[in-house]
């Protein structure tokens, strides 16, 4: 269950000019020069076997344990601290077609920036991000850190996308359990927004994104560590997005520890 809204748009990029190329000027790849995660199944979560091997012996402490032993609980964990007027985020389906071109909008502005020079060979803004999750991959996934560094990542894509780019909208999300096994039917993938429906590989290959404010462009960045240059590559598996289902969010979030639930969640 690795894709969130961000990720989807992780190889997007503008159709304007410098390094981001309105005419294509690299193939499209095929599936095996892109990394393949080990998909943990529905089965193999519920009996743990993701755990096996794994030093996750945390100990158990509920808040009412905390609080019977006197610990004190900071003010910034009290519902009295919240902000009067928290920032919102919404579901793709309840996202207003007006919100969503200005998301859109904002990310194209931000792919036609040049690169801040500290993430070479972030060819402009976005793959400034890009980068930095490539170079962060091997530290930030397959431990408890995944879910938190990703969330901070995509909040601080927001904030650069408002600082930018003029972004003054509510930011979305995808539930993706509600499109689990259909994914292809899903407008994201549609213009004007993301280009293209999912459509299944034909001959171990992807199909280059030609259409939608995101198609025809090159990419700079990957696949997995490397730096060739291709095409926006799309391809979908109905059978394992068939596993992104609600049966399996609950099974990861009746785990004991957060480090258990977060290893089911990211090998899902």
């Amino acid at each position: 269950m690795r894709s969130g809204l961000l990720l989807l748009v992780a190889s997007a990029a503008s159709v304007v000019t410098g390094s981001v190329l309105q005419n294509r000027d690299a193939p499209a790849l095929p599936a095996s020069a892109f990394p393949t995660p080990a998909l943990l199944t529905f089965e193999d979560a519920k009996a743990g076997k993701d755990l096996e091997g794994k030093n996750l012996n945390v100990t158990r402490v509920s808040m009412a344990d905390l609080l019977s032993q006197g610990a004190a609980i900071p003010q910034s964990a009290s519902a009295a601290s919240c902000s009067a007027a928290p920032g919102m985020r919404f579901e793709w389906r309840q996202y207003s077609q007006s919100d969503r071109l200005a998301l859109v909008q904002s990310i194209r502005c931000l792919m036609n920036k040049p690169p801040s020079g500290k993430f070479p060979p972030a060819a402009n803004r976005y793959e400034d991000f890009v980068r930095l999750h490539q170079m962060w991959t091997p530290n930030i996934h397959g431990n408890a850190k995944f879910l938190i560094w990703h969330r901070y990542f995509v909040w601080t894509f927001e904030q650069v996308l408002r600082a930018e780019c003029g972004f003054n909208r509510a930011f979305p999300w995808w539930d993706e359990s509600k499109d689990a096994g259909n994914f292809a039917k899903l407008d994201m993938f549609s213009q004007p927004y993301f280009g293209n429906l999912l459509p299944a590989q034909s001959n171990g290959q992807g199909w280059c994104i030609n259409s939608g404010a995101f198609g025809g462009i090159t990419l700079h960045i990957g696949p997995g560590t490397g730096f060739q240059n291709h095409c926006m590559t799309r391809a979908v598996n109905e059978q394992l997005t068939a596993q992104c289902n609600q049966g399996y969010v609950d099974l990861c979030k009746s785990r004991g520890t957060f480090a258990e639930f977060a290893s089911c969640f990211e090998g899902g």
